[in-house]
C-alpha cells in the first residue's frame, strides 16, 4: 500500500463506531449472563402455576344407605364425558352418615365435570335394568340431569380456581 492512495495504512488510526464504556464499572454483557437471565425469567414465569395446585373437595350427599361405595369420576375433557375411558381420575369413597367425601389434590386450575354413582351392592359396576334404566343412584356436578342420555360436559362443567373449590352433589334420598 502506498500512503495517500486512499487505502488505510497501519500508521493511521482506525476509526469505527465503537465507544468504550463511559463508566469504569460498565462491562459488556456476556452470553452466559444473558442465558442465565433468560432461564431465570422462564422459571419465574412458569413456577407459580406449578406451585399453586388446587384441591377439589367433592361431597356426595343424600345417599340411601352407607352400604357399598360411592364412585366419583373426574373429567377435564368434554369428549370423554361421562365415559369410563375418558376419566381424568376415579375414586371409590366409603359412605358415612349417608354421604361420602373425597378430596382431589394438586389439580391444575381449569374446567372440570364430575359423575358419581352409589354402588350400594358393592359389585363395582353401575347396575342397569331393562332398556338400560339405572338401578343405582347417580348424579352429576352442577345439578346436571340425564334425560334418556347423560348430560353434556358443558351442563356439568365448573371452573376450578387456584384457591380450590367444594362441590356438593345431592342424590336426593
Amino acid at each position: 500500500m502506498i500512503p495517500g492512495d486512499g487505502a488505510p495504512s497501519f500508521s493511521e488510526p482506525v476509526r469505527d463506531n465503537f465507544s468504550p464504556p463511559t463508566s469504569p464499572r460498565a462491562r459488556p454483557v456476556s452470553k452466559k449472563s444473558t442465558l442465565a437471565l433468560l432461564l431465570l425469567s422462564a422459571v419465574v414465569c412458569f413456577l407459580p402455576g406449578a406451585v399453586r395446585a388446587a384441591d377439589l373437595t367433592v361431597t356426595v350427599a343424600g345417599l340411601e344407605s352407607d352400604d357399598g361405595n360411592v364412585h366419583i369420576a373426574l373429567y377435564s375433557d368434554p369428549a370423554g364425558f361421562p365415559k369410563s375411558d375418558g376419566m381424568l381420575s376415579e375414586v371409590r369413597a366409603k359412605p358415612k352418615d349417608r354421604q361420602a367425601t373425597w378430596v382431589f389434590k394438586n389439580l391444575a386450575a381449569g374446567t372440570f365435570a364430575i359423575a358419581v354413582f352409589h354402588d350400594a351392592n358393592g359389585n363395582g359396576s353401575f347396575d342397569q335394568g331393562a332398556f338400560k334404566i339405572p338401578l343405582e343412584d347417580y348424579g352429576f356436578s352442577m345439578g346436571a340431569r340425564a334425560f334418556f342420555s347423560a348430560p353434556d360436559f358443558d351442563e356439568a362443567a365448573f371452573p376450578l380456581p387456584e384457591e380450590g373449590r367444594t362441590i356438593v352433589i345431592d342424590l336426593g334420598n
